[in-house]
């Protein structure tokens, strides 16, 4: 769990190929202050975790990537750092990406479009919980 002031200083790794989205997300939470990092692909994350040695206390990943699918992405990597807290994000709504096997129900998830408030909540209550 993370203390109210270390929020702002939690690396956030943004994943999303839509380069207005990424974009976007960023700002959004460069404004609140937090530390961003941000991936286009899988060859751009493992450039950032291998290359730069980052280690990030939260991912926000899209759930359809080239390449990749969010959710396998993941994953990897919790699997690398399982303190690392998880937040998925699509146009897809949860219900349809649970019904064809995409997620597990009960993912942190923020269907796109989503407004400020609402991503800045989902990741304080992440990096509370983490």
């Amino acid at each position: 769990m993370i203390a109210d002031n270390e929020l702002i200083k939690a690396k956030i790794l943004v994943v999303e190929d839509d380069e207005c989205v990424r974009n976007f997300t960023t700002r959004a939470l460069q404004k609140s202050g937090y530390n961003v990092f941000q991936a286009a692909n899988v060859n751009e994350v493992d450039l950032l975790l291998n290359t730069e040695k980052l280690e990030p206390d939260l991912m926000i990943t899209d759930v359809i990537l080239p390449k990749i699918n969010g959710n396998t992405l993941a994953a990897q990597i919790k699997q690398k750092f399982p303190g690392v807290g998880i937040i998925f994000f699509s146009g897809y709504s949860l219900n349809y990406l649970v019904e064809n096997g995409t997620l597990d129900l009960g993912v942190n998830f923020i269907q796109k479009p989503f407004t400020v408030i609402n991503l800045i909540d989902k990741v304080k209550n992440i990096l509370h919980e983490n």
